[in-house]
């Protein structure tokens, strides 16, 4: 098995209701903002004293999980 050197967290598509940005009182202003983000950080900044998501894996309704996701 190799082993992971990072990890990371992913929000695609997060709709942001807010204000940000000037605006002239011409301008059309967006209703919300999407966010993308990626977050990476190596595992060597993350301590886990007991990783207990595996056994919660088995509680995920049939199609909820996806298969770009592990523990």
């Amino acid at each position: 098995m190799k082993p992971i050197n990072s990890a990371a967290i992913e929000l695609r598509d997060l709709q942001l209701k807010t204000d940000i940005g000037t605006y002239g009182p011409e301008d059309t202003r967006p209703d919300v903002h999407i966010l993308d983000l990626t977050l990476g950080i190596s595992v060597d900044q993350v301590l886990i004293a007991q990783d207990g998501m595996a056994p919660m894996a088995t509680q995920i309704p049939p199609g909820m999980a996806t298969s770009n996701s592990s523990t």
